[in-house]
């Protein structure tokens, strides 16, 4: 039996090494979260899902707010408005003051749909961002191990994604001709008439989303922002939440500002229609150029 546990032992800290020494490669491309648990805490910090995490770029930010902004919106199973992502935010949080929060909100944000969550789970909770700790390591050997594989380091599932160390999420070597987009479109559009059937905003997770802007209101600013998507997405959230606006009130009322770039729908363009094709999304504060 000895033999056997010295053997075991032996190999285990082999392969420990070896995927430490790993881990030193991984990088933006390794998934499209990583390099989010990798940078030390932040003071200013930009919220949401997926739309933010490809929309809202930290380094245009710091051209009008002249500090640096980290991205820390993930998608829309894993960092919609709840206590999983209110706490990870509080962990991710340098606690200094004078800070600028930026916090994309929209109706499937703050809904519930899968049927667990309907009757009290939370889609999120079985997510990297529910429990884990190590929100700022480098290597962040914590969330390498638990959520890749040696083959995703060296050689990275996804080939068209590339997570900057500033948090923007970047998505390119995809097609952006009309047809392609149609066809993504046509496809996303279908994904959300699905969900919508059983959508139904949530009272916790608009609780969540007034907490965290309290939370954050205490080490500076914050503005919410709904941002832009096509017109058939647009109206399936119309649809799907007409009480929306009237459930997020008293958020907006203790922010600092909301920004609805609903209005600009028809004017951009998307890769799918639900999420900007990499662009400038400006926010109000001093220099910038849209005032709320």
């Amino acid at each position: 039996m000895k033999p056997f546990l010295s053997k075991a032992i032996f190999f285990a800290l082999i392969l420990s090494a070896i995927f430490m020494f790993l881990g030193r490669f991984a990088n933006g491309k390794t998934d499209a979260f990583y390099l989010r648990f990798t940078t030390p805490k932040q003071k200013n910090l930009i919220l949401g899902t997926s739309k933010a995490a490809q929309g809202i770029q930290p380094a245009i930010l710091q051209n009008y707010f002249e500090e640096p902004f980290s991205n820390y919106a993930f998608n829309l199973n894993h960092s919609p408005w709840g206590e999983v992502y209110y706490k990870s935010i509080q962990k991710k949080h340098s606690k200094q003051n004078n800070g600028v929060h930026i916090l994309a909100i929209d109706g499937w944000s703050l809904s519930n749909w899968q049927i667990g969550e309907l009757s009290g789970a939370n889609r999120e909770d079985e997510g990297p961002l529910s429990g884990f700790h190590f929100v700022d390591q480098h290597p962040n050997y914590y969330y390498l191990l638990q959520y890749t594989t040696f083959l995703d380091i060296l050689n990275p599932p996804r080939h068209n994604i590339n997570l900057h160390e500033d948090g923007w999420l970047e998505i390119y070597d995809i097609p952006l001709d009309s047809v392609s987009v149609t066809q993504r479109t046509t496809k996303k559009v279908s994904t959300y008439s699905g969900m919508a059937n059983t959508a139904t905003l949530s009272t916790s997770r608009s609780l969540f989303l007034l907490k965290t802007i309290n939370y954050l209101k205490q080490y500076g600013e914050v503005f919410l922002v709904r941002l832009p998507v096509s017109e058939q997405l647009y109206s399936i959230e119309q649809e799907s939440f007409p009480e929306f606006e009237s459930m997020i009130q008293s958020s907006i009322q203790a922010s600092d500002g909301y920004l609805d770039l609903s209005k600009m729908n028809s004017e951009l363009n998307y890769s799918d229609g639900n999420h900007l094709t990499p662009s400038l999304v400006y926010l109000s504060h001093k220099k910038s150029p849209i005032g709320f």
